[in-house]
Order: C-alpha cells, then sequence, then structure tokens
C-alpha cells in the first residue's frame, strides 16, 4: 500500500511557483515534493471560493451554490 500525502494552497499565485517553472526559487520545498512526486498543474474547482472548493476535494461531491 502506497502512502498519499495531500498538500493544498488556498490564495497562492501559481506563476510565482519556482515549480511551476517561476525563475526565482520562491518553493525550493515544494520543488523537490513535485520533483519527487506527482504536481497536478490543472484544476477545476466547484465554486468561487475556498469553503465550498474544497469540500468539493474531500468529499469528492460538487455542492450547488
Amino acid at each position: 500500500m502506497r502512502n498519499l500525502v495531500l498538500i493544498t494552497f488556498d490564495s497562492v499565485r501559481a506563476d510565482h511557483c519556482s515549480f511551476l517553472g517561476y525563475r526565482r526559487e520562491t518553493t525550493p520545498t515544494l520543488k523537490f515534493l513535485a520533483m519527487n512526486g506527482l504536481c497536478f498543474e490543472n484544476a477545476i474547482v466547484t465554486g468561487p471560493g475556498t469553503p465550498t472548493s474544497m469540500a468539493g476535494v474531500f468529499t469528492g461531491s460538487y455542492t450547488p451554490i
């Protein structure tokens, strides 16, 4: 059985993350984790804000607003 660690972000700009190609080394630890694991660069959210989106991530269901 493999372990799964899910790391989520709130209010982070992808264009300022070095593990996603930003020229400055802003996120060295996340870059290490992304290079040694899986990194999903695209996401589709279930709602406009964090509470609605995280509910969808944790339950796997869509909650209409």
